[in-house]
């Protein structure tokens, strides 16, 4: 009975060895060796489209193959035409490190890790990269997934508000390492996809002049610098504002801006995109007694 007993466990823990194997990823660090031949062996990492240089077999992919599976490839391989007999080892020795980007309407973007068993959903990502900012759009989001090559594999679109709401529903994607997630902005600027701060200089009349710092992913335009710099004094000429822009060549550009009717008038839709070096200036208005 006892003997029966041992029987059945060491058959169900065999069952659930394989059913939980890991598999092989690009940037794991494996061991393979060949008992019939000391030659044929290899130790290093699997390359990033997922191959190994295997002896007289030439680059062989392994990627997404669990250890057992791996080493039955290589030996149908190597009896296929080279030896009668392959007797393959192939071991895991580490880990690749795995990691997802985050860019857009986010505190604090760029590169999150993944934990040790790679699995991490996209509500974790976004915390790990400081939350989305308050111009973020979270309804979307969008996921870029590339395959081994680097091309693009698709691009999934995600309402991160539902994902939050339910966050053991399929809103709540897992990701896969290297997948690209953009936060875009509620009005769609391509600012949010920098990863570093921005800074214009705005001087003349308004409140506090001086240089002027938008937070890495924050959106960039013409009225945000105006208030970041204490908006405009009461002697500001806000019809005819002057951004100055140098552009690549050194060549100098002048935009006159209508502030005026963007704030007292309504018509946000004015508002526009400030590059890194613009500087802004509001000269005093003309009176005449």
């Amino acid at each position: 009975m006892i003997k029966l007993i041992l029987i059945y466990l060491l058959f169900t823990f065999s069952i659930f060895a394989d059913n939980t194997a890991v598999t092989i990823r690009a940037g794991d660090y494996i061991s393979v060796s060949m008992k019939e031949d000391e030659d044929v062996k290899y130790s290093g990492e699997v390359g990033l489209e997922g191959l190994i240089e295997v002896p007289y077999l030439g680059k062989v992919s392994l990627v997404g193959l669990s250890e057992k599976e791996a080493e039955k490839k290589l030996k149908n391989s190597l009896e296929k035409e080279l030896y009668v007999k392959a007797t393959v080892s192939l071991t895991i020795i580490k880990r690749a490190p795995g990691h997802v980007y985050v860019y857009g309407a986010v505190k604090a973007p760029g590169k999150v890790d993944l934990p040790p068993d790679w699995n991490l959903t996209i509500l974790q990502a976004l915390s790990d990269a400081g939350g989305t900012t308050t111009w973020a759009s979270p309804s979307d989001v969008y996921i870029l997934r590339k395959n081994l090559d680097g091309s693009l594999k698709e691009r999934l679109y995600i309402d991160v508000t539902k994902a939050f709401l339910d966050s053991g529903g399929a809103e709540n994607i897992q990701l896969l390492s290297n997948d690209v997630i953009i936060v875009p902005s509620t009005t769609g600027s391509a600012s949010v996809l920098s990863v570093e701060s921005a800074e214009v200089i705005v001087t003349g009349q308004v409140e506090t002049p001086g240089i002027i710092t938008f937070a890495p992913g924050e959106q960039r335009s013409f009225l945000r610098a105006i208030f970041k710099a204490g908006n405009f004094t009461r002697f500001a000429k806000k019809d005819k504002v002057r951004l100055i822009r140098y552009q690549a060549g050194k060549t100098r550009k002048t935009i006159v801006v209508n502030a005026e009717r963007m704030i007292d008038e309504g018509y946000l839709e004015d508002d526009f995109e400030v590059l890194p070096g613009d500087m802004i200036i509001v000269d005093e208005k003309r009176f005449n007694f």
